[in-house]
């Protein structure tokens, strides 16, 4: 009646395996279940790293230029470092086969990116929203096919298409949170804070 968590496998970030490429701060992840790939959003390095599930290898890495160049949606200049300098968050859209990366506000301006796929079916940043303020932390739930941000005590969902946030909402004694998933069975929500999971 009560299940444990039992360790499989660790996943070494300091270098990745193999590789001399590290992350200074993963602030982020999300899991991409058809490539097998945990991405990573590293806000000291401004990036994403793509890493095999199972092996632990760093398959590539999504420089901080790469968002600086993206531009907006509807069109307009391109996102520049001021956008680009806190990454803070993940979440994966199943259904839509998207990436989305949340900046902070640590020195820099909240902004939500998309990441899609290109010719050669590897994720590419493609465009950005701004937005109002940082989040934290990022989830998307399959049981609704909703992305969920969250700061603090504060969750909403996020539609990066109209670029508008859903009523807010908490959970009684949740607070700092750092980092969002649900389940995909049950849609249960799963956050981690400073304090507990």
């Amino acid at each position: 009646t009560h299940p444990q968590l039992i360790l499989n496998h660790l996943i070494q970030t300091s270098p990745f395996h193999g590789s001399t490429t590290r992350v200074f701060d993963n602030e982020g992840s999300a899991y991409v279940a058809d490539d097998d790939a945990l991405w990573m959003a590293d806000d000291q390095s401004d990036a994403l790293f793509e890493v095999d599930r199972t092996t632990g290898a760093l398959r590539r890495v999504i420089p901080q230029s790469a968002f600086d160049a993206a531009l907006p949606v509807g069109g307009g200049a391109s996102a520049g470092p001021t956008r680009t300098e806190d990454l803070e968050a993940l979440a994966y859209d199943a259904n839509a086969d998207v990436i989305y990366a949340f900046s902070g506000s640590t020195s820099a301006t909240p902004t939500a990116f998309r990441l899609t796929r290109d010719a050669n079916d590897q994720f590419q940043v493609q465009s950005w929203q701004p937005l109002p303020s940082e989040w934290t932390g990022a989830g998307w739930r399959a049981a609704d096919g909703r992305t969920y941000v969250a700061n603090d005590a504060t969750i909403r969902t996020y539609d990066f298409v109209t670029n508008t946030l859903g009523p807010s909402f908490s959970i009684s004694g949740l607070t700092k949170v750092f980092g969002l998933d649900f389940d995909d069975v049950t849609g249960d929500l799963l956050a981690v804070n400073n304090k507990q999971s």
